[in-house]
């Protein structure tokens, strides 16, 4: 009986639930519901604000009447607070629910087609976007406390103000990406990657405005997308410290600067070995690196050893290393060199598959080591310090000019000694 008890109290939760929902459903029904004055905007977002403000939204007295009898009735506030922020975006989904249904509306089964977001016009899409902006500005005003805990979790190494301004230009420009990315997602255009540079752009300008010059560059540490990637490798490292994050971030900023020095990126290479040591650098090149994961995968899912993993995995630097010296041996021509390159890629091909066997082979190189295509078409392999894989042209043999020594002691052949002309 004792093991009933939480069951019948949680069933009896639930009830109450139920019944303050049905009740507050039953009045929404009956109250007047709140138009929201929409900020002014021109043509096509115009137009979409304007039908956005149709959308009936439940007061605040509605849910925060909601939330009250949802807590004296037992339910946790967190819970409460879960069913009214649903009850709050509802319309949203009803609405993107009702567009996506009418594009089968009327329509016989064979020609109907799974209709989905993506089939939307750029004035739906625009629609939802600002029912959606309406429905945040409500949730922030309802739950101040939770978007206030959101800035400052994220955002908790600036002063207040400027987590909570922070916050709330993330999630606009969040939106606006949003609205870009739908709007590409059906035919895209050159333009559309000057679009998507323009909006960066304004963000980092938006971001310099609201932060001081050290604001600025703290917020880089944690949230720019250098960090973003950096994180990931010192997720594999728990060992890592702050001063070694800083020093990495540092050191991978000025390779970024430097994507076409060979000698900046050999550089930058060591350093990182010296910081890590040989085995920790080479856990930081592993864990960013989805041909790794995705051998873990395989190694977690078949049983494999840890060492067909590694030999597997280390046939990348093996690649590096052999198609460079292809590349620098001068005994070859420039097709030979693209021949023997041609012939490294099937050997490694080949590698794969001994180690891992024909299936997971097979399965594996369909999805990774995509580097081996390039070196298919004869390119020689290069790696950054970070591990990334890059490739370019065998160079072409250095043409020999008029002026080289060989050329002129020919030229001297062929003139010859002058002779004697018989009168």
């Amino acid at each position: 009986m004792k093991k009933l008890l939480p069951l019948l109290l949680a069933l009896s939760l639930v009830a109450n639930a139920a019944l303050v929902i049905t009740h507050f459903r039953g009045a929404s029904a009956q109250a007047s519901s709140i138009r929201i004055t929409p900020a002014k905007k021109t043509g096509h977002n115009a137009r979409a604000a304007d039908a956005a403000a149709s959308v009936a939204l439940p007061e605040d007295a509605e849910l925060a009447t909601l939330h009250d009898k949802l807590v004296a009735s037992g339910i946790p506030p967190e819970v409460a607070r879960d069913v009214t922020r649903a009850l709050l975006w509802k319309p949203l989904q009803d609405r993107q629910r009702a567009m996506i249904e009418a594009k089968n509306a009327g329509k016989p089964y064979w020609q109907q087609t799974r209709a989905g977001k993506q089939q939307l016009t750029a004035s739906e899409r625009a629609e939802l976007r600002a029912i959606s902006e309406q429905i945040e500005a409500r949730a922030a005003s309802l739950f101040p406390g939770e978007y206030n805990s959101r800035a400052t979790t994220r955002y908790g190494f600036l002063p207040a103000d400027k987590a909570a301004a922070i916050y709330q230009l993330q999630r606009d420009y969040a939106n606006m990406s949003d609205g870009v990315t739908e709007e590409t997602s059906l035919f895209r255009i050159p333009s559309d990657n000057a679009s998507r540079k323009l909006l960066r752009e304004e963000q980092r300008r938006d971001l310099e405005a609201i932060l001081s010059p050290a604001e600025l560059a703290e917020y880089d540490l944690r949230h720019s997308p250098a960090a973003a990637e950096l994180r990931k490798r010192f997720a594999a490292l728990p060992d890592s410290t702050e001063a070694e994050y800083k020093t990495a971030y540092a050191i991978t900023q000025s390779l970024n600067e430097s994507k076409n020095d060979p000698a900046a990126q050999k550089l930058a290479a060591q350093q990182l070995r010296d910081l890590f040591g040989p085995e920790r650098y080479t856990e930081f090149l592993r864990a960013n690196d989805s041909d790794y994961a995705a051998l873990q995968g395989a190694a977690a899912r078949f049983d494999l050893p840890a060492a067909t993993v590694d030999k597997v995995y280390g046939l990348r630097d093996q690649a590096v290393s052999l198609s460079q010296q292809i590349a620098a041996d001068k005994s070859l021509s420039q097709r030979e060199k693209q021949q023997a390159l041609r012939t490294l890629a099937s050997q490694m091909r080949a590698d794969v598959r001994n180690n891992l066997g024909d299936e997971i082979g097979n399965a594996y190189l369909d999805k990774n080591m995509t580097w081996l295509e390039s070196l298919s078409r004869g390119n020689v392999l290069t790696s950054n310090a970070t591990g990334k894989i890059s490739s370019k042209p065998v160079p072409a043999p250095k043409k020999s000019g008029p002026g080289n020594k060989q050329q002129k002691g020919a030229n001297k052949s062929a003139k010859g000694k002058p002779g004697k002309t018989k009168k």
